[in-house]
């Protein structure tokens, strides 16, 4: 079982974890033992919010690349967000993917939340698995970037329905009101149709609404939505 532990506090030793369900799978055991991520890759993570495992088995995630608190930020290094892969089926995990995000697409990456991975592989043959799109959502810029694995190459959309809904960001507990602003934030994939592209379904933190898109669209970069 592979998790993700976001820097937003300080005292995290480690920002991608693991624990063996095999060894850990009882209800008594409160409080099992978590281990660093066991890779070959040997660089260290800034900060991760999702590990993802796709139709090949290999493990992505996004390192956003900065720390949400002020205090003893220093201690982790600050760089571009990474786009990463490991290969779960290897011995050691090691890296077998790295691309960095650079410019518009790397804008705001504290606002960097789920993300879905796309193999373009409908006859299940992963010996072409760098056809492979990632959609990331960013709920502060309220924009939706796609990595193309095969051509290594990223662009953003925006839309209206990636931003909160109006009159949704306010909420009542124990008689106070607190405001939780959050653009695009969730997305899934669901099944392929007979030319191997899917509906994307996505949400923003502050909405009650679920929209759908069409992956042909998001693969074509500038398109319309």
């Amino acid at each position: 079982l592979y998790f993700g532990v976001p820097r937003r506090y300080s005292n995290i030793p480690y920002t991608l974890a693991e624990i063996d369900t095999r060894n850990y799978n009882r209800s008594e055991i409160r409080s099992p033992p978590f281990s660093k991520f066991n890779s070959q890759s040997g660089k260290e993570f800034t900060s991760i919010y999702q590990p993802v495992i796709d139709d090949c088995r290999r493990l992505w995630v996004l390192d956003v690349g900065q720390v949400d608190y002020k205090k003893h930020g220093n201690e982790y290094p600050t760089k571009n967000p990474e786009i990463i892969a490991f290969d779960l089926n290897q011995e050691g995990n090691p890296e077998v993917h790295r691309y960095k995000l650079e410019g518009d697409v790397a804008r705001s990456p504290l606002g960097f939340g789920g993300f879905a991975v796309d193999v373009i592989n409908p006859n299940g043959n992963c010996a072409k698995s760098d056809e492979t799109y990632l959609y990331i959502t960013n709920f502060i810029d309220n924009a939706l970037i796609v990595y193309d694995m095969k051509n290594k190459n990223a662009w953003k959309f925006n839309d209206d329905s990636f931003k909160p809904e109006p009159g949704k960001s306010v909420f009542n507990h124990k008689g106070e009101q607190y405001s939780y602003i959050a653009g695009i934030f969730g997305i899934t994939l669901g099944d392929r149709n007979k030319d191997g592209h899917r509906p994307a379904y996505y949400l923003a933190g502050s909405s009650t609404k679920v929209y759908s898109v069409n992956t042909a669209s998001l693969k074509e970069k500038g398109a319309s939505l």
